[in-house]
């Protein structure tokens, strides 16, 4: 774009923070739109808006065009991805929960690894090639997420318990066993009062609250939770995307004066390469007895490290310890996801995971603005900033009060 529509700095920032606004302002009302209407609709609908979005990206004829449809975009994935996260929790047994939500992960690294190979197939370098093509291609998981929601996602039977409609929470329950055990679920009437009652409960607690389901967030058993959450939500928000965002410009920098060609494509694919052990590591710690947040707390002390040693190209060169930073935030993603999702109750779930999600997309729109400043100072600067960050938020990880792993969901504040 800046050779083919010569945008200046400000356009670059702007478009750099257009996304990331979006997923700002998808978090903060897809949580609570979700508590309202039911995860299954809103799933749907944002899967539906993401591949159009895209699509539209792909056909701007001007950058404003084109920064009002990466918004939208971004607002759908501010609301898609987080919701995901939830459906999983509320349907996944405590043994496993852990280890399936870490798994999906997978799936979001493969999916950088496939953006990377079209980036390869469409651009020339990181300046020239068919930016639009490439986004085409990009939009088609958008169309997968959709068709698959219609045709294979039922509302969660949790959410159905809480909700009143007992009736379709006992057939998706049986829809669930009949899947995994090949005959019926063997549900009595004291079964169903049971879960009625527990449904019940649960409702009862969370209304001694506001009925503003976000000031529930900070309730007296919940502040501290969801402070802490936030401060972890807005530094992995920060360095992950910060990091996609500069790794380009400082691969284009370095090789300022030289042949620009498609290694510097092929570099970070390989820095994208090394994310695919991540979610496989984040499932091994993840059930370990270190917990969620003391996990947590390790891999922001390993990226701040990192980002120090990365700054500096101690030893080996900027690319292996921007990678090692890479490597580490997606874990910590991978482990935010997972806590978040846990912590908070099935009635404030969806509104707990994306306000917090939320308040992390106020790092991604602050990071292109702080980012380019310090790269203009020194290129590697910006892995300071990301280092100095990452060991803040390790001390206040590690002071979280919660521990979530092996715990039953909405017995924890």
């Amino acid at each position: 774009l800046e050779n083919e529509w010569k945008i200046n700095d400000v356009d670059e920032k702007t478009l750099g923070s257009s996304v990331y606004f979006g997923m700002f302002v998808g978090s903060l009302f897809g949580g609570m739109a979700a508590d309202y209407f039911g995860r299954r609709k809103v799933v749907i609908f944002s899967a539906l808006i993401l591949f159009l979005s895209a699509l539209a990206s792909a056909s701007a004829t001007s950058l404003i065009i084109l920064i009002v449809w990466r918004t939208v975009f971004g607002m759908m994935t501010g609301i898609f991805s987080p919701l995901c996260y939830t459906v999983l929790t509320e349907n996944t047994p405590v043994d496993n929960r852990g280890r399936y939500q870490i798994l999906v992960g997978l799936f979001y690294s493969v999916g950088q690894l496939i953006v990377c190979l079209i980036a390869y197939l469409t651009l020339d370098n990181l300046s020239t090639g068919n930016w639009r093509m490439l986004l085409v291609w990009s939009s088609i998981p958008g169309l997968i997420a959709f068709l698959s929601s219609i045709f294979l996602l039922d509302e969660t039977a949790r959410y159905d318990l809480i909700s009143g409609n007992h009736e379709r929470a006992f057939k998706t329950l049986n829809n669930m066993h009949e899947a995994n055990h090949k005959s019926p679920l063997p549900l009595t009437d004291d079964d169903k009062q049971a879960l009625v009652a527990w449904a019940n409960e649960t409702v009862k607690v969370d209304s001694n609250a506001s009925s503003v389901s976000w000031t529930k967030l900070f309730s007296s058993g919940r502040w501290k939770v969801t402070i802490g959450v936030w401060m972890a939500w807005f530094t992995t928000s920060f360095v992950y995307f910060g990091i996609l965002f500069i790794l380009p410009l400082t691969l284009k920098e370095l090789h300022e004066g030289g042949d620009e060609n498609k290694n510097d494509l092929f570099q970070i694919f390989l820095a994208t390469v090394s994310e695919v052990p991540s979610p496989l590591f984040a499932a091994f710690i993840v059930e370990s007895r270190l917990g969620r947040k003391n996990s947590l707390a390790v891999m922001y002390l390993v990226c701040g490290i990192s980002g120090i040693l990365a700054t500096f190209e101690f030893v080996f060169s900027f690319v292996f310890w921007a990678s090692i930073c890479k490597l580490t935030m997606n874990v910590t993603f991978n482990l935010l996801y997972q806590y978040t999702s846990e912590v908070y109750t099935t009635k404030i779930r969806a509104t707990g995971l994306g306000l917090a999600s939320s308040f992390g997309r106020i790092g991604s729109i602050l990071m292109p603005w702080v980012l380019l400043y310090v790269f203009k100072i020194q290129i590697f600067a910006p892995f300071a900033v990301f280092s100095a960050l990452c060991l803040i938020v390790t001390i206040s990880t590690f002071l979280l009060p919660v521990e979530t792993r092996g715990k039953e969901l909405d017995m924890l504040i």
